[in-house]
């Protein structure tokens, strides 16, 4: 992600949008959908503008970007940052979080539907990934997470993830 919302100079009237602003790694699809998303903001932003005035658009739109493409951003990296051999910063205590929870989301899905439709709902992109975050959903999650009869399947499941993960690499 390039931070061009944090410019305190830039060429007026000129906007930074696409992978030039946010770059995600193709494995998880959703590049075109985050660009589209942002030509979406971008066509509300200056339907509300007069044309003929655009000072200052051009900030307004990289804060609005930004805003757009740090979900998909924070899923894609944390995602990425799980492989011993990525490079950049390592995960924050709260990330590492995050990513154990959606591993319990992840192995939830088979068993609840309501846990799955959220889920793919929000790797397109059609609800934040913080709605996989939401009380009714987590507790969702954490019922499916401390269910001993379930017990067996998961180790299976993680151990299919896990497969998947290493044939990845």
């Amino acid at each position: 992600m390039r931070h061009y919302e944090k410019l305190t100079r830039r060429p007026e009237n000129f906007i930074v949008t696409g992978d030039a602003a946010c770059a995600l790694n193709p494995v998880y699809g959703q590049g075109m959908t985050t660009s589209a998303l942002e030509a979406v903001e971008l066509g509300r932003l200056i339907a509300n503008r007069n044309v003929r005035n655009l000072k200052g658009f051009a900030a307004q739109f990289q804060k609005a970007l930004y805003k757009l493409t740090q979900g998909p951003c924070l899923m894609a990296t944390s995602e990425d940052m799980c492989y011993p051999d990525v490079e950049g910063a390592k995960p924050d205590f709260m990330s590492r979080m995050i990513h154990k929870y959606f591993d319990l989301v992840a192995l939830a899905m088979p068993y609840d539907g309501v846990i799955g439709q959220r889920f793919v709902e929000a790797m397109h992109l059609l609800k934040p990934p913080t709605s996989l975050l939401a009380p009714g959903i987590a507790l969702r999650v954490f019922r499916h997470a401390f269910l001993p009869h379930r017990q067996a399947a998961t180790n299976e499941i993680r151990a299919t993830m896990e497969m998947s993960a290493v044939s990845q690499i």
